[in-house]
């Protein structure tokens, strides 16, 4: 399995995704910036929406449930990128033909091919995370952006909602690799990844004080569906010839 891991790093060189993990990190750290004003944009009558809840941007608890969501939809559209590229161009194209003359198992390369999407999704959500968060918090601390500072307390919750997003972000890249094997477009890959996860965003505004829950329950349900759809694929990829 880690052969065909390191064959995968030879055939699809991840330079090009770091620096997309990258531009996701530097707009992750403005979005934390932009989202920290909204309060002070709320005393100046009319710069605010009424729809938009703004008691949500002066609790650390809810800003951290926010950012975390948008690094899950970030990544969750680079993992169905990353699907595209590594595993439905190659097992729906001409591609597939030579794939298949590989002597090895067409399951074992898949799963190689989806170990490596799947684990690069997750580092680098959680790793953007924190450090977006981070950065922020020492901006925030050092200038008195947000009302309340950030404290040590409130790392484990940093922690536990960059590692529950992440594994939102990976599983929703499995779930929509799924869609693309199915459609054989990129554009409906990412669009699915992204409607995976957008829905969050919006029941966090309206039950902030149960976020915690709201990422167990949303990582619990698109993980189960991620884990059998990857099943299905793998007995399909077994039984089929080059699409």
């Amino acid at each position: 399995m880690i052969k065909l891991i390191k064959l995968e790093l030879v055939k699809n060189k991840l330079s090009a995704y770091l620096l997309a993990s990258l531009c996701i990190l530097i707009f992750g750290i403005g979005f934390c910036f932009m989202t920290a004003f909204i309060p002070q944009l709320d005393n100046l009558n009319g710069a605010i929406p009424p729809s938009v809840n703004v008691t949500l941007f002066y609790d650390w608890s809810n800003f951290i449930s926010i950012i975390s969501v948008l690094f899950a939809a970030a990544f969750s559209v680079l993992s169905a990128v990353m699907h595209t590229k590594f595993t439905v161009d190659e097992y729906t194209g001409k591609k597939a033909i030579l794939l298949f003359s590989y002597p090895q198992s067409k399951s074992k390369i898949l799963f190689a091919k989806c170990v490596l999407v799947f684990f690069f999704t997750i580092i680098g959500a959680v790793v953007c995370n924190i450090a977006a968060v981070g950065i922020f918090a020492v901006c925030s601390n050092a200038f008195n952006i947000m009302i309340q500072p950030f404290n040590a307390t409130m790392i484990p919750d940093l922690l536990a909602k960059s590692g529950i997003s992440a594994l939102l972000a990976a599983s929703a890249g499995i779930i929509s690799m799924r869609v693309g094997f199915w459609k054989k477009s990129l554009v409906a890959t990412v669009v699915t990844s992204f409607l995976l996860i957008a829905p969050f965003g919006n029941i966090i505004s309206l039950f902030p004080e149960h976020s915690i829950e709201v990422h167990l329950i949303g990582m619990g349900i698109l993980l189960a569906m991620g884990l059998l759809i990857f099943i299905e694929l793998l007995s399909k990829v077994n039984k089929m010839e080059a699409l």
